[in-house]
């Protein structure tokens, strides 16, 4: 690990392969070795070869690869995201941590509870507008209606996108 960090990748990806048959390893010990010498670009590499089949036993280990890009490299941790690829992590759990360091877009995304989704929301500012127009596909009516009045509310700004919201999802709203 110290002195090929590039082959351990690979001696990793060979000992985890199920192709054929179980694994000769467990990956949360390969994980917990490069961890130990501080390799997380390589353990973001080994881990999105080994989770590309987005297993629902597999979970807390794509919890555990966005955790780690999170909180060391949020940019890795947003083209992670771009990549959608694991469906079976901790929502809250990452939502809660793409808040605390201002991935709002993803916080929201990823968010099911409105107290939490309304309180993110008013960071416009900080997400890409794209991403806000697109994540009202997934509410209410209701919901539509009490976020786009709370955007408005806090910020006058708002109107422009919220007018852009309104046009969208115009056949969704009363």
């Amino acid at each position: 690990m110290p002195i090929n960090p590039q082959a351990a990748v690979g001696l990793a990806k060979m000992v985890t392969n199920r192709d054929q048959g179980p694994p000769k390893a467990n990956i949360d010990q390969v994980v917990s070795v490069f961890l130990e010498f501080n390799k997380i670009q390589e353990c973001t590499a080994f881990l999105i070869e080994a989770l590309k089949n987005n297993r629902p036993d597999e979970g807390h280990l794509q919890t555990r690869v966005l955790e780690i890009n999170i909180m060391s490299a949020p940019n890795v941790a947003e083209g992670i995201f771009k990549l959608n690829l694991f469906t079976q992590y901790d929502r809250e759990k990452v939502a809660k941590m793409c808040e605390q360091v201002g991935l709002f877009g993803r916080a929201l995304q990823n968010y099911t509870n409105m107290g939490d989704i309304k309180r993110v929301m008013l960071n416009t500012h900080a997400i890409p507008e794209d991403q806000i127009i697109e994540f009202f596909a997934r509410l209410s009516e209701e919901d539509t209606l009490q976020c786009m009045y709370d955007m408005l509310k806090s910020n006058r700004q708002n109107v422009q996108i919220v007018s852009k919201i309104a046009v969208k999802y115009a056949d969704k709203i009363d």
